[in-house]
């Protein structure tokens, strides 16, 4: 293979020393998390490779956007360690992660039997399932929206503890704004039917009037409560309690909200050459109809038989995807820009919350798969997917050897995060 093949070679490439700002996107979707923690860990060896031992990958991202499962990624690639009694009031000591990418796989592998093990009726979390219902109709009990999510609280396939006690386990009392590099979680407020991004640096909005402190923990399990999975996280929002539903309601791939947080932090900068973008995606099931497939087949089966939150998530995504490409290839700098995503998922793997040992260890392998296959692009023009000529997992060591490069050039606005 030519070395002009991979997407990330200096051939052609501007000698500007000024740094790109760098983006790391991770989409939502469950127990298929472990596809991108296993992704995620290939990357981190490479950067361990190609800039020491010490390497952990919030050192090389400007911004790290997920939703839902993929803001638990985010929220671990970039949760601070403890300050430590002699440097807890030195502010110029700079902390380090509380996690390595080598740690993400088995978060899901020892707490996804018990986050998604739940039923409907367990007897430890159904009574405050009532509760939470309760105070949702009693904080305005003629509101349709409020009963509306007083039954969202009810009639979840899981009880919240597990999925709370293990985020916040992982997380506990870190601030939203104390993470290593900027995140951006999208998540959906249900009372205001609207999407709400949270991010590092939030804390005022347009008007001027100041947000609360946000919990990275209470950010997570918003953006993770998915509908008919988890009942709506409460976060006090703009001085009330609000209920907030999983991020892939409207932005289950956050890449392009990643790209719009980076254009208010960094400038409102329409040259792309400036950004170099890693997407990655938890698999998802070709919807196409096969041979011999009939129509009417395909239509209910494929179509109306997925009308459920995955279809909702997959077609939300594949969208963005589309406008990713569409950026990227139609300013000229499609090397800028790598997405790696599993087309070709078993349907057996799609379910979102089948946490059995037998699925857990198909996924992980998955991912390793993933990376040994030819990389493949969604085309501009037809939002075609087509396959490339180079492996994932060349791309990624190429885009590893990019971020070492671009971690040792200086921005040259003042403004950084």
């Amino acid at each position: 293979m030519a070395p002009s093949e991979f997407p990330f070679t200096s051939k052609g490439q501007s000698t500007d020393q000024r740094k790109k700002v760098t983006v790391l996107s991770i989409d939502g979707g469950g127990i298929r998390g472990i596809i991108p923690a296993v992704i995620l860990h290939e990357l981190e060896k490479h950067l361990q490779k190609y800039d020491g031992p010490d390497a952990r990958i919030a050192d090389y991202f400007d911004i790290v956007a997920g939703t839902s499962t993929g803001s638990i990624l985010a929220a671990m690639i970039t949760a601070p360690e403890k300050r430590g009694y002699n440097n807890i009031f030195d502010a110029n000591v700079r902390l380090r992660p509380r996690l390595d990418a080598s740690q993400f796989v088995g978060f899901y592998e020892n707490k996804g039997k018990d986050i998604f093990g739940s039923p409907i009726f367990h007897v430890f979390d159904y009574p405050k399932k009532i509760k939470e219902a309760l105070q949702y109709i009693l904080c305005r009990f003629t509101s349709p929206i409020n009963w509306f999510e007083a039954g969202m609280a009810i009639l979840t396939r899981h009880g919240p503890s597990p999925l709370r006690s293990a985020i916040k386990q992982e997380l506990q009392q870190i601030g939203l704004n104390e993470t290593l590099t900027k995140v951006v979680i999208p998540t959906f407020r249900i009372r205001k039917t609207k999407p709400v991004i949270f991010t590092s640096d939030m804390t005022k909005d347009y008007k001027g009037k100041n947000y609360e402190d946000f919990r990275l923990a209470d950010v997570v399990l918003a953006s993770s409560a998915a509908p008919t999975f988890f009942p709506p996280h409460k976060i006090r929002f703009k001085g009330k309690e609000d209920g907030f539903f999983d991020g892939g309601v409207s932005a289950n791939n956050p890449t392009l909200a990643a790209i719009c947080e980076a254009t208010k932090t960094y400038g409102n900068e329409r040259n792309f050459e400036n950004y170099l973008v890693l997407s990655i995606g938890t698999g998802r099931v070709d919807l196409s109809p096969y041979r011999g497939q009939g129509f009417a087949e395909w239509l209910f089966k494929e179509i109306f038989g997925k009308l459920r939150f995955e279809f909702l998530c997959n077609t939300v995504s594949d969208a963005v995807e589309l406008y990713m490409s569409r950026i990227f290839h139609c300013n000229g700098v499609s090397k800028n820009y790598l997405r790696i995503q599993e087309y070709e998922l078993e349907s057996q793997m799609e379910i979102m919350d089948d946490a059995s040992q037998r699925n857990l260890f198909n996924l992980k392998n998955c991912g390793s798969v993933l990376l040994d296959k030819n990389a493949k692009i969604v085309n501009p023009d037809t939002g075609c997917v087509e396959e490339l000529s180079y492996k994932y997992k060349d791309a990624l060591a190429e885009f590893a050897r990019e971020l070492v490069k671009e971690k040792k050039k200086t921005r040259s606005s003042a403004f950084s995060y």
